[in-house]
């Protein structure tokens, strides 16, 4: 007889007389496990997953692996290898407190163990042309895939050695080799990355070590894959999902050199571009599976976009298609999760503004800003539960703008010379840039300024990945705005910095006062500093040599209080911070009570709209106000003005 038609007999067998084929597979027979392990939940109750589970377990017991790993199919290996089988479809049945989830952890060193023992025979042991290696790398990952679903079981086997390089190997050969696998879904991904789903350093290393450490290859494969998922034409959201929550697994920690790769290997362009597609079926395909590679594309956002300095990635994914991709997909943010929902929300209102200090954000931002507001995609985004927090950034990323304009209009697109005796200016940047009092000092020392790379203008739309993961150094044009725009902005609050100095020093002449502009926070913050006790402290960016520079400029504005006026912005950097110091001459906050009525308005500050006028009329006055600004204060003029002779 042959074993197709004792099969069937079996399976018939099963339907009628289930407990007799328990017994049989209990008690070792071939046959019966096997087709106790295929069809053991069709139909669904004529056997129940606590008799399926006490029979496959009796089979993964520790006492029963082989001692010598040259029996690769001795009876007892055919017998765990197909209880594995048959646990791998035991998922639907699990719950986290449930008495079926103790059982496998009381099971987990058995389970380890012939775990090992086939994959060292039948995986390791066995020629790759082999089917029966193929069928062990499919059925062990979906064993394993099903169970570490559980996050007690899950622990134990992340704790116990080799898991994690095991896994590695089931996701490297997932869909390598001769013969294809016959899995509907990448198991070997789902594998790995449900591991390392909260993964720290040590785990991630031990991802490398199977590699050798081959860090952009991993990266490489992993891309290469969500590529391959992303092409088309039939595109599945669940394969997309999977390889994406990936990426995001082995992303988990920023500063490892995982993380460093991926985003060298463009992924932030890659997963963005991705957001776009997702933003157009997530409409057009009743697929509900869209919405959740939505939640996931945007979650590796949320989690990435400040890697390194933070600015470099946001224009970057700005430059891919960011911004039109929340406006396409935000008529379905309110059938998301309250936590998930809030993922996004965050990107809109929580990150991307802060970093609307750079020229390279800014016009990233106005350039996408403008597309939208002329097509469909403004209404789609108006009607949403998210406009509230986009308008706020819109309306913000407009002033910027104005900004931005404004010096350029004064300037051109030129720089301007850094010489105190005809701008009255000192620049320091605190994260290691060159204090430049002199002209002749700012070009002899430019790649000082700025960093080796400083003139290299960020190419926010640039499909070239950075060398190893770092973000580009702050462009010439990006520094120079910081710069501007510090000033600006203590302008722009100077009746504000003069009711805090009533509050909180009396009796302290506005000349022995520092400004403090924080905007690494929302709303941007301002403060005033007592000069004479005035540090800027160790800079958890900085360099010996920059903190030295800015102890010397401040050592020299405590000498000279009425000489110059020191102005302090921290701007965002990633997973820390800038500091741009400006020294300003001490005409800064000229006499008392002139400014007042020109300042004190509902919509004076920068990055805050009044609420009682319309965004047109706020705009035009802080327009005003900057031109009248510009033509009146010759500090200001001086910082436009290029010196004679030049």
């Amino acid at each position: 007889m042959s074993e197709d038609v004792q099969f069937r007999l079996i399976e018939r067998k099963l339907l009628q007389n289930p407990k007799a084929v328990l017994a049989g597979a209990r008690k070792g027979s071939q046959m019966d496990i096997m087709v106790l392990s295929n069809t053991w939940t069709t139909p669904p109750g004529n056997v129940s997953a606590e008799e399926a589970m006490d029979v496959f377990l009796t089979h993964l017991q520790e006492d029963r692996v082989p001692t010598n790993i040259a029996d690769k199919f001795v009876h007892e290996a055919n017998l765990a290898f197909a209880s594995m089988l048959g646990l791998s479809k035991i998922g639907p049945f699990l719950s986290e407190d449930g008495p079926l989830v103790q059982r496998l952890v009381d099971a987990w060193p058995g389970i380890y163990k012939w775990s090992v023992f086939l994959f060292s025979t039948r995986i390791e042991g066995l020629e790759r042309t082999n089917t029966r290696r193929r069928a062990t790398l499919d059925i062990l990952s979906a064993f394993w895939y099903t169970i570490e679903h559980l996050d007690v079981v899950r622990e134990a086997m992340v704790k116990t050695p080799a898991t994690i390089e095991i896994a590695t190997r089931l996701w490297l050969e997932e869909d390598g080799g001769p013969i294809p696998t016959k899995m509907d879904s990448p198991a070997g991904t789902c594998v790995l990355g449900n591991m390392l789903k909260f993964a720290d350093k040590e785990a991630l290393n031990r991802v490398l070590r199977v590699s050798g450490g081959k860090t952009d290859e991993l990266a490489k494969l992993a891309i290469a894959r969500l590529q391959r998922a992303l092409k088309g034409p039939a595109y599945n959201p669940v394969h997309i999902t999977i390889y994406m929550d990936f990426i995001n697994s082995i992303s988990r920690v920023a500063s490892h050199p995982l993380r460093h790769a991926l985003l060298s290997a463009n992924i932030i362009w890659i997963v963005t571009t991705a957001l776009t597609k997702i933003s157009v079926l997530v409409h057009t395909s009743k697929d509900d599976g869209w919405l959740t590679a939505m939640v996931s594309a945007f979650g590796y956002l949320r989690n990435c976009l400040e890697s390194t300095e933070g600015f470099t990635w946001i224009a970057q994914s700005v430059g891919a298609g960011l911004l039109q991709a929340i406006c396409d997909c935000s008529p379905r943010f309110d059938g998301l999760d309250p936590e998930d929902y809030n993922m996004i929300r965050e990107i809109v209102g929580e990150i991307l503004p802060r970093y609307l200090v750079f020229r390279s954000v800014i016009e990233g931002v106005d350039s996408a800003l403008n597309k939208i507001e002329r097509g469909p995609q403004k209404k789609r985004v108006e009607k949403s539960i998210i406009w509230p927090e986009w308008k706020k950034f819109a309306d913000l990323a407009h002033e910027r703008v104005l900004v931005l304009s404004q010096v350029d209009a004064f300037k051109g697109h030129s720089t301007t010379c850094d010489n105190v005796k005809a701008h009255g200016l000192y620049i320091s940047y605190a994260t290691g840039s060159m204090l430049t009092p002199q002209r002749s000092s700012v070009k002899r020392n430019a790649k000082l300024l700025l960093g080796r790379r400083a003139t290299t203008k960020l190419r926010a739309n640039s499909s070239k990945g950075n060398v190893w993961g770092r973000a580009a150094p702050v462009s010439k044009r990006d520094y120079q705005f910081l710069h501007y725009f510090s000033m600006f902005d203590a302008r722009m609050h100077l009746h504000e910095l003069r009711r805090i100095a009533q509050r909180d020093f009396p009796n302290t002449p506005l000349t022995s006062l520092v400004v403090s502009i924080d905007h690494t926070t929302l709303p941007a913050t301002y403060a005033l500093k007592d000069l004479h006790t005035y540090q800027i402290g160790p800079h958890p960016m900085g360099t010996m040599n920059a903190e030295a520079r800015n102890e010397a400029l401040i050592e020299k504005v405590q000498q000279n209080p009425d000489r110059f006026t020191l102005v302090e912005m921290e701007v965002p950097a990633g997973q820390g911070s800038h500091m741009v110091l400006a020294l300003a001459t001490g005409a800064f906050w000229g006499k008392e009570g002139v400014d007042d009525e020109e300042f004190d308005h509902p919509v004076a500050s920068l990055g805050r709209m009044g609420g009682t006028y319309s965004r047109e009329v706020a705009l035009k006055r802080i327009v005003a106000r900057l031109r009248k600004l510009m033509r009146d204060d010759p500090l200001m003029r001086g910082l436009f003005d290029e010196e004679e002779g030049q």
